[in-house]
């Protein structure tokens, strides 16, 4: 599994003011860090099973954990795999918290 992290990836915080009504205006990404995972688009099948009809294919990172940004959350990060932002939906670590799996959705937002 080693072999198969070939992706180098960004990882960006999203942050944003306060506009005084409740709201949040002026996200800014700020980056936090790389890391080397591997990136694999799901099956259709693998998606039925988040119990969800997604327009969108989800796709799987999975990212050795000690390489996370730390106080990693995945409700402020975002992920920058070849100029292109994925929203983070779903984290989990494995018994041995040697690998941390990302389930993502590619956002219409371009890095250029």
């Amino acid at each position: 599994m080693i072999e198969k992290f070939r992706n180098n990836v960004e990882f960006f915080e999203i942050t944003g003011v306060s506009d005084g009504m409740g709201g949040i205006t002026g996200n800014t990404q700020t980056s936090k860090g790389t890391a080397w995972a591997r990136v694999e688009r799901m099956k259709g099948n693998e998606a039925l099973t988040m119990e969800q009809l997604l327009n969108a294919i989800p796709y799987k990172m999975t990212i050795r954990s000690f390489d996370l940004p730390s106080a990693f959350d995945i409700g402020t990060y975002r992920v920058n795999v070849d100029s292109t932002l994925f929203s983070i939906h779903s984290k989990a670590v494995d018994e041995y918290s040697r690998f941390t799996t990302l389930i993502c959705w590619s956002s219409a937002e371009q890095i250029s």
